[in-house]
């Protein structure tokens, strides 16, 4: 009786030891993962210090180049609104990048509809009903499209155009580097 328990001592004692070794392991192992889970989060941080700087530098150089292309736009549309002729930019789909006074007035057109938004097919149709131009409303339309047709082609030699009210202008289209036009009107 005395060596079986002796032995069944060993057992546990041999139980127990492999018990304390298995969890001084999992403790080990847990101690690793919680120094792997740390240094993450410390390289996390870092990278996301980093990353918040360098998102902060681009947004302030952002703002220097949009202040810069804004004063600049400023001073071309002051440029362009003494000459005292019409003077159209088109992007390359037509749509209004700019216009000056000469074309304003020419055309009599408000302020708000040299946008982006508005195309020049806009701008012909914002005159559709004010007699300066010369078609019948049945042809207008028409009109539209092969005023589009010819500026979306390119270069447009000077050409003379009599107005509704009888006035005489001489236009001319211009292809720009990006495919943009410049349209010129001149009385």
């Amino acid at each position: 009786e005395a060596s079986i328990l002796a032995g069944m001592l060993m057992i546990t004692v041999s139980l127990v030891s492999m018990f304390y070794r298995c969890h001084l392991r999992l403790i080990e192992k847990s101690n690793l993962d919680r120094l792997e889970v740390v240094e993450a989060h410390r390289m996390l941080r870092e990278h996301s210090e980093s990353l918040e700087q360098k998102v902060g530098e681009r947004t302030a150089e952002l703002a220097e180049a949009n202040r810069l292309k804004d004063s600049s736009l400023a001073e071309l549309q002051a440029v362009l609104d003494t000459i005292d002729y019409g003077i159209l930019l088109l992007s390359p789909d037509l749509h209004i990048r700019m216009g000056n006074k000469g074309l304003r007035d020419m055309w009599q057109l408000p302020d708000h509809i040299i946008n982006k938004q508005n195309t020049l097919a806009d701008l012909i149709n914002y005159n559709r009903h004010t007699g300066l131009y010369a078609v019948p409303e049945e042809q207008f339309d028409d009109y539209i499209e092969s005023r589009m047709k010819a500026v979306a082609q390119g270069d447009i030699p000077g050409t003379e155009f009599v107005r509704g009210d009888g006035r005489t202008y001489r236009f001319q289209g211009s292809l720009l580097p990006d495919g943009g036009r410049m349209l010129t009107y001149f009385d």
